[in-house]
């Protein structure tokens, strides 16, 4: 018996895997896990086999729940399961501890067979991805994690209107949400990407094109 457990933010994703993963004989998912709290807890308190972790898994991301479990256990095996495929998020993965990274586009085989790879102790990366990304060196100038790769769709929103110079309230506003769940997304991009400041976001949200600087969100409305 294999016994998996799945990590990702959206639900319909963790059943659709659920299903093709428990169509292998002797396969079982035994837990799924919506945010990298819940994963880490999951995996370190009750280790399984293969974890299948996406990236922009929140609060903190896949690649913190990766570090953790690595760290905390020898018998996880962490396959990478995500729609990203920026070289540096890919090879982050595998220098924490990852043994396999495969693209949520790519076929069922692929991805069961990612799995096979790891449980064998050997690494495996999605057909789609160029193998040089694992032995070329990474460019000084790259960021260690790509903002954009870590931050989900609604958090890269956010940021760009904190960028533009609006207010949790005007955010909020803008958005349909409350006050009080722009400040809780605004916690998690903090947390994700490493700072401690809105003046960093700021930074941020201009140093990676999600806004034009001099343009405020104000008058991109």
């Amino acid at each position: 018996m294999l016994d998996l457990v799945l990590a990702d933010d959206h639900p319909i994703v963790c059943d659709g895997v659920r299903l093709l993963l428990e169509s292998v004989p002797g396969w079982h998912v035994v837990a799924m896990a919506h945010t990298s709290d819940d994963a880490i807890h999951l995996l370190t308190a009750a280790p399984a086999d293969v974890a299948l972790v996406d990236m922009g898994l929140p609060p903190a991301g896949g690649l913190e729940v990766i570090r953790a479990v690595t760290e905390s256990s020898a018998r996880v095996r962490c396959v990478v399961l995500s729609m990203h495929a920026e070289p540096g998020i890919v090879r982050k993965a595998f220098q924490l501890g990852a043994r396999a990274y495969v693209l949520k586009s790519d076929p069922a085989s692929v991805i069961i067979e990612a799995v096979r790879q790891a449980m064998s102790g050997r690494t495996y990366l999605s057909p789609a991805l160029d193998p040089a990304i694992l032995v070329t060196p990474a460019s000084p100038a790259e960021p260690t994690i790509d903002p954009l790769a870590v931050l989900s769709a609604r958090e890269r929103e956010i940021l760009a209107l904190v960028g533009g110079g609006m207010s949790s309230p005007e955010i909020g506003e803008k958005l349909f949400i409350s006050t009080r769940t722009v400040d809780a997304h605004r916690r998690n991009i903090l947390k994700k990407l490493g700072v401690r400041r809105a003046a960093d976001l700021v930074h941020i949200a201009i140093s990676n094109h999600l806004v034009v600087p001099g343009i405020s969100a104000h008058r991109q409305s």
